[in-house]
């Protein structure tokens, strides 16, 4: 028997997701189907009078940080920050690191963004929207209950193992594994250039000294960008949060345009979404009555963002590795590889890394 067959569901966490989904505690449960990811239950809704099947979405033994990460997003909605809801799935029932209950997107229209990690500007207009949803409640609520209010603060269990560098040395990995020839446009492997770039990269991604900080998804590719359609266009919530992070804005919106996006793309319309998003931003955070030019000037969100194109064409460059030489075709790697290499000169990391 799997850990996940060993978990079990109690009714009690069960009835309170319900009364979570249905805002009232008017009902009967007639029937329930437990799954591997998915619970459905059939209730008599006594309060409307009919009968109804409930569908929600279940993650068995979820990592520590997700569930910190619902249960931050919880206090986010306690606290009247609910635009928490409009970029992410309700968590109706955390139990413990057992199990988390969620909303289950897909009953809603949404479907997930192309597997393919290549997005169109509506989907990344989307996107970005959403992030720029989801960083607003971490600013809100450091705002809101003050300096010493800090999402990290308090919490450094948590964080203490959040920036391991086990996902930037699997790149590593894979690069050996591959044997990646040398480019044409340099006289260093791939792996020489991403062994001696591996320690600055992650520093990239912890915490900043410098800019201001929010809880960020920290692996945005396209698997964890859910979409749908309404009146207003397309929207997004965000999925998937065991790589989250606290970290500058700019490195969740970098993140997601270089690892959903090709290289024209970024040259056509990276600082036009980088615009879009913090106008999005400074929107939400007025409405709170909050300065986003006070808390996170705009240029020094633009230096920001300049400093995390290295993290993230990084990453997308070693995204790219496995399905792109598997598959035969190295066109957009090499495009990639040449862009990462272009993002070391802008470093100034000649002295470190002299290709």
């Amino acid at each position: 028997m799997s850990d996940v067959e060993k978990v079990n569901i109690r009714d009690e966490d069960v009835i309170q997701a319900i009364k979570n989904t249905l805002n009232h505690e008017n009902f009967q449960i007639l029937s329930q189907i437990r799954g591997n990811v998915q619970l459905t239950v059939t209730v008599l809704d006594k309060l409307n009078n009919r009968e109804t099947d409930l569908n929600f979405t279940v993650k068995y033994l979820p990592d520590t940080k997700e569930t910190f990460v619902y249960r931050k997003f919880q206090e986010f909605a306690d606290q009247y920050i609910e635009i928490i809801g409009q970029c992410t799935a309700k968590c109706l029932v955390v139990h413990k690191n057992e199990y988390l209950i969620l909303e289950n997107l897909y009953n809603n229209d949404y479907s997930q963004a192309n597997k393919q990690g290549i997005l169109n500007y509506e989907q990344m207009f989307a996107v970005i929207q959403a992030l720029a949803r989801l960083h607003s409640c971490s600013l809100i609520f450091e705002e809101k209950f003050g300096e010493h209010s800090s999402i990290i603060d308090d919490h450094q269990d948590v964080f203490s193992n959040l920036h391991s560098n086990f996902y930037l040395s699997n790149i590593l990995i894979q690069i050996k594994s591959l044997n990646f020839p040398e480019t044409p446009t340099s006289d260093k492997t791939l792996l020489e250039i991403t062994e001696q770039l591996h320690p600055i990269v992650l520093q990239l991604g912890k915490p900043s000294r410098i800019y201001k900080n929010v809880l960020s998804h920290g692996d945005l590719r396209a698997s964890n960008l859910i979409l749908t359609k309404n009146n207003s266009g397309l929207e997004c919530k965000l999925i998937n949060f065991e790589s989250f992070k606290y970290a500058p804005p700019s490195h969740d919106v970098l993140l997601a345009i270089y690892l959903n996006t090709s290289n024209d793309f970024r040259h056509q319309y990276l600082y036009q979404l980088l615009g879009i998003y913090y106008n999005n931003l400074e929107k939400i955070l007025k409405i709170y009555n909050y300065d986003l030019e006070i808390i996170l000037p705009f240029n020094d969100f633009l230096d920001s963002c300049e400093e995390q194109k290295l993290y993230a064409a990084f990453v997308a460059t070693g995204a790219l590795l496995t399905s792109e030489v598997k598959n035969g075709d190295v066109t957009i790697l090499q495009s990639n590889i040449k862009e990462f290499k272009n993002e070391c000169y802008k470093f100034q990391l000649s002295h470190i890394c002299p290709f």
